[in-house]
């Protein structure tokens, strides 16, 4: 038997579904309604249910111990389970959504979370796991802004295949690494550049080193080629650097010191 009223005015037995308010008979925009049940399955897993019905249960967590609290009056009222009860396969529309205490959404094994609107958070966001990842749509990109909500830095992709970092501010593009930055063709692939600090800046062709800095100047693995000719200096004390080479169609010059040059002439074979 259900009864379906207000508190019943004989006492319930057997197994009676009650669905009622609290006692009061005076109006009130917050009502408590309580789902309970009596003599419902004392132990074991209650077979499959039927559609469109509650399942009762007599666990701390059962629904027949839950309460569902209504708050608000009219088209602002707002339901809620209290009890500890978990709900499942439930849709939930509401303007606001307001949670305190710690929220668990889903199984980490099993389920996903889809979120269709902006979200904004405001702490920091922490993703568990040695295994985990935060994985972003190739042309929806990771934009970082300055402090009047421009981006400045994004990182993502285009239609093609390309990925980029783009730094799109007024300051500089920025890669700090306290012992060597490396440009790599991938983890352990073919090397592109090595810059080592205290140490050589290194260029790479087809992952053989042909340029690299040194503490005296320059070392080039193999032919080097000059694009272009230079000015010839003015006269033999003409401003120069230690070391400096400049190219004319009829000479090479030397900085053999500072404002000091000597020259060789160049002949044809």
């Amino acid at each position: 038997m259900a009864t379906i009223n207000s508190y019943p005015t004989t006492t319930p037995t057997g197994s009676d579904l009650i669905i009622g308010t609290d006692v009061s008979t005076t109006p009130n925009s917050t009502k408590t309604f309580t789902i309970d049940s009596i003599n419902a399955l004392s132990t074991g897993t209650p077979a499959a249910g039927t559609a469109n019905t509650v399942a009762l249960f007599t666990g701390a967590v059962a629904v027949g111990d839950s309460t569902i609290v209504r708050s608000g009056a009219g088209a602002t009222s707002l339901y809620t389970f209290g009890g500890g009860t978990a709900i499942n396969n439930t849709s939930i529309t509401t303007d606001d959504l307001t949670t305190t205490g710690n929220t668990i959404l889903g199984n980490a094994g099993t389920d996903t979370l889809t979120v269709n609107a902006a979200t904004t958070f405001a702490d920091n966001v922490t993703i568990n796991g040695s295994s985990k990842s935060l994985s972003m749509g190739q042309v929806s990109p990771l934009v970082f802004l300055d402090g009047a909500g421009v981006a400045r830095l994004t990182i993502g992709g285009n239609i093609t295949t390309n990925s980029i970092i783009n730094e799109s501010g007024a300051g500089d593009l920025i890669l700090v690494s306290n012992t060597e930055l490396e440009i790599k063709s991938g983890e352990l692939g073919e090397n592109f550049a090595k810059f080592t600090k205290d140490g050589p800046i290194e260029l790479y062709y087809d992952n053989a080193k042909k340029f690299e800095t040194t503490t005296t100047g320059t070392l080039v693995t193999g032919q080097m080629d000059i694009a272009a000719l230079n000015t010839a200096p003015v006269s033999a004390v003409a401003a120069g650097t230690l070391g400096e080479i400049r190219f004319t169609a009829d000479h090479i010059y030397v900085c053999t010191a500072t404002n000091t040059w000597k020259r060789v002439a160049i002949s044809t074979f």
